[in-house]
């Protein structure tokens, strides 16, 4: 029995070296201080759901010692799903007005979130979830008006949480380590590699990107403008709307003409609402979805991009990821903006990027080691940016 002690303790030490704790104070330092800049005066809107309560508690001294008045809000992911299966269609399609109030009062936002359960909303109607988008359409109008800043802390499936790890098929204790290092960046080097590539996105650029999987795609950058996120919303400018940022850090992306886009873009892995899709090829002509397949439960997002007008299932949003400390793990099913040499794509509606398609429904895609060029400009190689010290120089 002491044997069999001996090895479980060792086991657990070994668990605990490989997941190290965080250092909460100083994430929210750099989160208050650097990302947001709080303010004497300024109301800063906290949300988490009860897995960040420590990672909350440190924002909020920060918060208060930056001279700053802290408000928090807990999102509580089961009573969401069951408030949502009970609740008449009718009472989803109102729209709440604290939001929209709250969106002309609050000067920040800092959103902490993690997907506990991955499969939590697997089993929603598809028109119940319609309602409740097209409810959030007016929130989403008023959100792009509002002048305020925020940090969302966590990209593609929010915080790691071990159920979200398992489903990816990815070590929890990594991904938890990885995730945290690469907040934790050279945000300097992630400024000058975002000027280096905004050059390539110019207005009316014919861009091409394939795979070896079988991605031909061509699109032109629309004239909206190139939007960076590197980690520091405080400076950036801020045209009518809102500023953000989203950390990890290390995004250059942009609009797509919305008629622009040609060919197949294949897709290894895509997650909806907890399924695992594979293999998913969405054909486009002039710039509108004409065909899509995959391996899995095609048929709930086929019927989520029927809630759309045809013409609103366009390629609308390109994204290039640029953070050094984040690269996607070959075969893994989980991938994510920021990472290097990642590129994302979305459909439908992209006014938070400043576009004109408007709709209740979007989809982001990533696409992992595939090629892109900028006219005859090589710029990204199989996944892997090219050397961007190099292009600087031409």
């Amino acid at each position: 029995m002491k044997a069999l002690i001996t090895i479980v303790m060792a086991c657990l030490t070994v668990s605990l070296m490989a997941q190290e704790k965080p250092d909460y104070q100083s994430i929210a330092d750099k989160i208050v201080n650097q990302s947001l800049d709080v303010k004497t005066g300024e109301v800063v809107v906290v949300t988490g759901t009860p897995a960040e309560l420590e990672l909350i508690e440190a924002l909020v001294v920060e918060i208060a010692k930056a001279g700053g008045h802290y408000s928090v809000e807990l999102d509580l992911p089961t009573a969401n799903h069951r408030a949502i299966m009970e609740t008449p269609i009718e009472y989803l399609e109102m729209v709440n007005p604290y939001p929209l109030m709250k969106a002309r009062l609050v000067d920040c936002y800092i959103s902490a979130g993690s997907v506990q359960d991955p499969t939590l909303f697997s089993d929603v109607p598809e028109e119940k979830l319609k309602a409740s988008r097209s409810a959030n359409m007016a929130l989403r109008d008023a959100f792009n008006r509002a002048k305020f800043r925020a940090v969302y802390i966590g990209q593609t499936g929010g915080i790691p949480s071990e159920s979200y790890a398992n489903m990816m098929g990815m070590n929890y204790a990594d991904m938890l380590n990885n995730f945290w290092k690469a907040i934790d960046t050279n945000y300097e080097l992630m400024h000058i590699d975002s000027e280096v590539l905004k050059k390539y996105l110019a207005k009316g650029h014919e861009m091409t990107v394939s795979s070896e999987e079988g991605t031909m795609l061509t699109f032109r950058i629309s004239d909206t403008g190139v939007r960076t996120n590197c980690g520091d919303c405080a400076k950036l400018s801020n045209d009518g709307g809102p500023t953000s940022a989203w950390l990890p850090a290390g995004e250059v992306y942009t609009c797509v003409e919305p008629q622009s886009a040609n060919g197949l873009l294949v897709i290894p892995h895509y997650n909806y609402r907890g399924d695992v899709m594979t293999n998913l090829r969405i054909s486009f002509k002039n710039g509108i979805i004409t065909d899509l397949t995959a391996d899995g439960k095609v048929d709930i997002l086929m019927e989520a991009l029927k809630s759309n007008p045809d013409d609103k299932n366009c390629l609308s949003i390109f994204d290039i990821g640029i953070n050094r400390d984040r690269v996607y793990t070959k075969g893994s099913r989980y991938a994510s903006w920021e990472m290097a040499g990642m590129l994302t794509f979305y459909i439908g509606d992209n006014t938070w990027a400043g576009g004109t398609v408007s709709s209740q429904f979007s989809m982001g895609v990533h696409a992992p080691f595939h090629t892109l060029k900028a006219g005859k400009t090589e710029i990204i190689s199989k996944g892997e940016i090219v050397l961007l010290d190099d292009m600087a120089d031409n």
